[in-house]
């Protein structure tokens, strides 16, 4: 449990900065990899606490620092993602990963952030052209267009390195 505890607070960590990207992120990988995401369960062991407990994770992150927008297409994408998978979380989740105790290490994990000076991903994307906004915009062409994607990549990361030298 001590693993999932760190698991846990680097989402948070990782969403705070990243924002929706790195939602995002996660069902893209959760979805590339397969496999339950729910797993493990009650009685089960492993490193790593199920895919969808650190989604929800995820989404109360991005909740928790006023990315609620964000926070809603995140889940939203995750629900279709389950809804397609499997059709339904299994009953003893909530359990195993009750949503109270979720929220509470989002919240907390949050606070220390905040309290430690570091700048959320809608501070960090007001700021304009850092690599939070350029991951979050990434994302957005991506879904609006994945043929064209690969040449905005490209011309991103040019216009970033150019900029930073």
């Amino acid at each position: 449990m001590d693993n999932w505890l760190e698991e846990f607070a680097c989402d948070v960590v990782g969403t705070y900065v990243f924002g929706r990207s790195f939602g995002l992120q996660h069902v893209r990988l959760c979805a590339l990899l397969g496999g339950d995401p729910f797993r493990p369960g009650l009685g089960q062991e492993a490193t790593h606490p199920a895919d969808e407990a650190r989604l929800r994770v995820i989404v109360s992150t991005l909740t928790s620092y006023g990315a609620t927008e964000d926070a809603a297409a995140v889940n939203d994408l995750w629900d279709r993602f389950i809804a397609h998978q499997l059709g339904a979380r299994p009953p003893q989740h909530g359990l195993c990963y009750p949503e109270d105790l979720l929220d509470l290490v989002a919240r907390e994990v949050v606070a220390q952030c905040q309290s430690a000076g570091i700048s959320d991903s809608l501070m960090l994307r007001d700021k304009g052209n850092t690599v939070t906004a350029l991951l979050v915009d990434a994302w957005d062409r991506f879904v609006a267009d994945s043929q064209g994607f690969k040449a905005w990549e490209d011309a991103s990361l040019v216009a970033l390195f150019t900029e930073s030298s």
